[in-house]
């Protein structure tokens, strides 16, 4: 599959490299297949470019890099549409937004996306509000890592 993008260009899709979303992407409702888009496997942020929008892509990080207590507690129900029988066996993934500020990066621990690997299925998880934060400082844990050394 081809497809045209704003930031990459034309690209060339395996059809066994879309991701499709049981949900879509919370403010994003049209939007439910995309392609994860990795420079090499050991790069911290990747893209998530939507095949249904050309000007849509997220950026994305594995939260536990930068929040290695970060835990997601779900109800098993909410694992079905995803054909996920063990959560450990799905990929999390946060959306991490950029700010003017260039030390300001935060990734979004509250409505991580759970992606089944396996089946290409994903969906986006609304966690407790007050247990994770939408704007999680990621630079933050480094500026604090460097003080106490």
């Amino acid at each position: 599959m081809r497809v045209q993008t704003t930031r990459f260009g034309v690209l060339n899709i395996a059809k066994q490299d879309i991701i499709t979303f049981t949900s879509p992407i919370l403010g994003f409702p049209n939007d439910v297949r995309y392609v994860l888009l990795k420079e090499n496997q050991d790069s911290l942020f990747h893209w998530l470019q939507s095949l249904d929008n050309p000007d849509l892509a997220f950026v994305v990080t594995n939260p536990l890099i930068f929040a290695p207590d970060y835990r997601i507690r779900i109800h098993r129900d909410l694992l079905s549409d995803l054909e996920l029988e063990d959560l450990r066996k799905g990929e999390v993934l946060s959306l991490v937004s950029i700010r003017k500020e260039p030390l300001r990066i935060t990734m979004n621990l509250q409505a991580p996306i759970l992606l089944n690997k396996e089946k290409m299925k994903a969906k986006q998880l609304v966690l407790n509000p007050e247990e994770y934060s939408l704007q999680y400082e990621i630079l933050q844990v480094k500026r604090q890592e460097e003080v106490e050394a």
